[in-house]
């Protein structure tokens, strides 16, 4: 109960921004599916502006992770900050997906000292959201296309609703 309070009536810097890479962020380049969407560029703005911490956690290996940084700066407004900051850039850290999800949710609460009930985790892949939502986090599933040709990233819809909840952290 006190970590919500904390949540509602600390400060911005008492809540954490977490998204996924593959899938979640990566479909906004230009190069990438023609997609034009600005739902992962609004939803990383919509944390910067109310001072959230922002972090990424992705499940792909450290070595492929790096070569995405410079992309999300450009194509997604991540911080640079963020981008060059083991402690935020978390890459895979378990063979297992969903303890790998869960493990780099955890580093980064403890780094961050964030309790559990102020981190989000937006992310494609509902077994991700399951076992982040199980430990205890907030989760934000993100729009996947059905037609391939589409981009896989947060949609227009969504882009209100990732408000919302973030107005409630």
């Amino acid at each position: 109960m006190l970590a919500i309070l904390a949540c509602l009536f600390g400060n911005a810097a008492s809540r954490v921004c977490v998204f996924d890479v593959g899938g979640t962020l990566q479909h906004m380049w230009a190069d990438h599916d023609n997609c034009t969407s600005t739902g992962p560029r609004n939803a990383i703005a919509s944390c910067l502006f109310r001072n959230y911490t922002v972090a990424i956690n992705t499940f792909e290996l450290a070595k492929d992770a790096e070569y995405n940084k410079q992309k999300l700066e450009s194509g997604v407004g991540l911080p640079a900050a963020v981008a060059n900051d083991p402690s935020l850039w978390k890459t895979q850290a378990d063979p297992n997906q969903t303890r790998s999800k869960v493990l780099n949710m955890d580093a980064i609460s403890q780094y961050t000292g964030v309790p559990k009930q102020c981190i989000i985790l937006f992310d494609d892949e509902l077994i991700n959201i399951q076992a982040v939502a199980a430990a205890g986090y907030l989760t934000q599933k993100a729009w996947t296309a059905a037609n391939a040709t589409e981009c896989h990233i947060l949609s227009e819809e969504e882009v209100p609703r990732t408000r919302h909840t973030l107005s409630t952290l």
